[in-house]
């Protein structure tokens, strides 16, 4: 099967969660138990094991607090990108106020790692037009915050993107990675991660990606620690919906992963995908 498999990881403790916000508001994030390191580690011995490359989204509100965790996967070989500073939807920050978590979180990898920290995904793909200017400006060469599946509460959009099948140069010049969506009996459904991942039969979820690597050539997978801990702390959740998206299917996450990491194709970080690429042209 021709085409290329991007693994991402976007690095948040489990308090982080915006299902959980309600809960867990950022001004007690410090008195939470954090299970970051440990839940990262499993991830980073599973792709160790298969020799896989990956590429990290890493809260720069992590990265200050677990510096060592940001060393061990560049040392790795994996690509450290950025997942902002505090994991607040992008739509409820002021100009000022997104422009300072993305130039602070680029900085504080860039100065852990020594290496230039080039990719972006928002919180919650949280993606707007402004942001992409933003990102420029800030010295980001691509994003992957672009979600299709539009009728998420959350999910940003894009002017300029209608129904993307694969990258794209949006107008402010940053390259976008689009989560990848593919058509079932006249729906649209998400085969990114995530929820998603967890939720779908590994059957049915396979099936789906291996067609989107033949449609487009490239397929790009997300996740995040706290989806491989079961044994994270269990908060209460007024909100069904919220309680069922979270905590569905944990226990089996890391053994799916590493069936589909299993997948023919090759395995790349998105940093390497940019152009000249051949997989962009």
């Amino acid at each position: 099967m021709p085409g290329t498999v991007c693994i991402t990881v976007d690095v948040e403790d489990w308090f982080q969660a915006e299902n959980l916000r309600a809960a867990h508001p950022p001004r007690l994030w410090d008195s939470r138990e954090s299970r970051v390191e440990a839940s990262t580690g499993r991830i980073l011995d599973l792709l160790s094991e298969r020799m896989v490359p990956a590429t990290f989204f890493v809260l720069g509100w992590i990265a200050e607090r677990k510096p060592a965790l940001v060393r061990a996967i560049a040392d790795a070989g994996h690509e450290v990108a950025s997942h902002g500073y505090g994991h607040i939807m992008n739509n409820l920050l002021s100009e000022a106020e997104l422009k300072k978590d993305l130039s602070e979180s680029k900085k504080i990898l860039e100065d852990l790692t020594g290496m230039e920290v080039k990719g972006y995904r928002a919180p919650c793909f949280s993606v707007s037009d402004r942001l992409l200017d933003f990102l420029f400006e800030a010295g980001y060469r691509y994003d992957s915050s672009l979600n299709p599946f539009s009728i998420h509460d959350r999910y940003g959009k894009l002017t300029s993107a209608k129904a993307p099948s694969g990258a794209f140069t949006h107008h402010s010049g940053m390259t976008e990675f689009p989560m990848p969506m593919e058509n079932y009996m006249g729906f649209g459904v998400p085969v990114s991660g995530g929820g998603y991942f967890r939720f779908f039969s590994y059957r049915f979820f396979r099936r789906m990606v291996i067609r989107h690597l033949e449609r487009t050539g490239l397929y790009i997978f997300y996740m995040h620690p706290w989806e491989v801990d079961p044994d994270q702390p269990r908060t209460r959740l007024r909100n069904p919906g919220h309680r069922f998206r979270h905590y569905y299917g944990l226990s089996k996450t890391l053994g799916k992963l590493g069936k589909l990491i299993d997948l023919p194709g090759e395995k790349k970080r998105l940093g390497q995908l940019l152009p000249p690429s051949p997989v962009l042209s």
